[in-house]
């Protein structure tokens, strides 16, 4: 944040001796303002209960219309599987429907102006878009929105008045298109939203018939999240949890020298999952590594050993399209004392494989 005052030369050598302490992309920003990363400062262990989600981010603002599909891991580690954007539907061409319909009405009421000269005129297209912007925040809270600008176009005054139903009649192309997207994009069981569009009325209808909140998980709500300051606040949280800024009072702030560290780090993650199954060929019924989870991993699951035969389990490698592959066996362990054992799984950057049970000795593989 700057201070105001400072003049453009300024302004650039500020920004020069800036430095960038992390990236963030859109839909990760949003995730981090709606609470889907496990808290950095509490030590979670890997368990049979840990899952993946994956989530839907739909992020429309004046760009574009953007849907991502974010994984998450239990770990913490998040990758874009998916990603589509369509300008054409941006909020930019919204505003641009709404300014071309202001200008038609202005037109049509004064008369002594040519059909498509106000908006030839660069002053009074500027004009009107200003316009259009705030009629379409005032929708959210009237159904009729009158628009006043002094001197539009050769002293002429415009003052009509603009109805919320035939604004959403000029969207109706725009919701199809958008809704045949989404839908087209896939089946989440959370899917969150962003964007300054996203306040429409009407957008708000169509994600509610799409993804009712009974149904899906819709992310916090607009209250604690406003769509438009998503990205801002994800920001501002992930800096606030991940950087640990301490200034003294007594001290110069001096930007080379106080303020943020960050270790920029490659994290290499595991191409694959290592899962537990009581008989070979079946599939396996736990998780012991989640495929995506950074190396090297270190693993402690309780495994329940009511359904296991002759004391055997399979440890299982499983791919991303879900095939399944034996690389070992746990056999003859020890379980008369109770139907449950602890399972000690760690991961190499090499990967190595390295199994134990119940504390007992380690196996490699």
């Amino acid at each position: 944040i700057e201070k105001a005052g400072y003049n453009k030369k300024e302004k650039k050598t500020i920004r020069a001796q800036r430095r960038v302490v992390a990236v963030l992309t859109h839909p990760v920003a949003i995730a981090h303002a709606h609470k889907l990363f496990p808290d950095v400062n509490t030590k979670c262990t890997t368990n049979a209960t840990a899952t993946t989600r994956n989530v839907m981010i739909v992020d429309w603002g004046a760009s574009a219309l953007s849907v991502s599909h974010l994984r998450i891991t239990s770990a913490g580690m998040a990758s874009i599987q998916n990603h589509i954007s369509e300008s054409s539907l941006s909020g930019k061409y919204i505003v641009t429907l709404l300014t071309q319909h202001i200008a038609e009405l202005f037109e049509r009421k004064a008369r002594c102006i040519p059909r498509g000269e106000t908006l030839q005129n660069k002053k009074a297209r500027a004009k009107l878009e200003v316009a259009a912007e705030d009629a379409i925040r005032s929708f959210g809270f009237s159904p009729k929105v009158t628009v006043t600008i002094d001197g539009l176009i050769d002293g002429i005054d415009c003052h009509v008045d603009v109805m919320l139903a035939r604004f959403e009649m000029l969207l109706g192309n725009v919701l199809r298109s958008a809704e045949m997207k989404l839908k087209a994009f896939g089946t989440f069981d959370s899917v969150i939203g962003a964007g300054s569009v996203l306040k429409m009325k009407c957008v708000e209808r169509m994600m509610d018939r799409l993804y009712p909140k009974g149904q899906v998980w819709r992310g916090e709500s607009s209250n604690d999240v406003p769509p438009d300051e998503a990205i801002a606040i994800g920001c501002a949280m992930y800096g606030s949890t991940h950087f640990n800024i301490g200034i003294d009072e007594n001290d110069d702030i001096d930007t080379n020298e106080k303020g943020c560290v960050l270790a920029d780090e490659e994290v290499l993650l595991c191409p694959i999952g290592i899962g537990l199954s009581y008989q070979e060929g079946d599939p396996a019924a736990t998780i012991l590594i989640e495929s995506g989870s950074a190396l090297p991993v270190h693993s402690t699951t309780v495994v329940d050993v009511t359904g296991t035969s002759n004391n055997t389990m399979c440890l299982v490698q499983v791919t991303h399209d879900g095939s399944e592959k034996v690389i070992g066996r746990i056999e003859n362990f020890d379980s008369s004392s109770s139907k449950e054992v602890e399972i000690i799984t760690e991961l190499s950057v090499e990967g190595k494989l390295s199994v134990s049970v119940n504390g007992g000795p380690t196996c490699t593989i």
